[in-house]
């Protein structure tokens, strides 16, 4: 199915078919810089996140997810917006200052992904500690019930024909 307004010439953010002036120009890379500036925004917001993952401070780091998932949905919308248009000016080339900002959201989204690993890495780590603290927490437990059992009896039964 076809856009509408496509047919009739218009492009979301560009202009008209027969208007690709500077006007529609610069609208298309504001959004770009706008995608780039939510990609930084996300990127602090894992940096928060991995940052109250070891402060130990689960609350922190539940208020930081939710953020996140708040930032990623603006640019799932935002890109929705830049991927029709792209699609749309797919004949054309894209001009150095799209290809810029293009690369510099793909440097950042590399960032994101290592402070993604780097908090996976911290929870891991949490995780084995907390395993052993009740693994521990079980041999204490045991150990304590050892010392109120009296100790192995005399045998019932003795050989006396030795």
């Amino acid at each position: 199915m076809r856009d509408p307004r496509v047919e009739a010439g218009e492009f979301p953010f560009f202009g008209t078919i027969n208007d690709h002036g500077r006007r529609g120009m610069e609208a298309g890379i504001q959004e770009w810089r706008e995608d780039l500036a939510l990609y930084e925004d996300l990127k602090r917001a894992a940096e928060r996140q991995l940052e109250r993952i070891e402060a130990g401070d689960m609350e922190g780091f539940q208020n930081a997810s939710s953020h996140r998932e708040g930032i990623q949905a603006r640019i799932s919308a935002l890109e929705e917006r830049i991927g029709r248009t792209v699609r749309l000016r797919a004949n054309s080339e894209m001009d150095a200052g799209r290809q810029e900002i293009r690369d510099r959201i793909r440097v950042v989204a590399l960032e994101i992904q290592e402070t993604d690993r780097r908090s996976l890495s911290v929870a891991k780590a949490m995780q084995v500690r907390v395993a052993q603290g009740l693994d521990q927490l079980k041999k204490g437990r045991n150990g304590v019930r050892g010392y109120g059992m009296k100790g192995p009896g005399p045998p019932k039964f003795v050989d006396q024909q030795g």
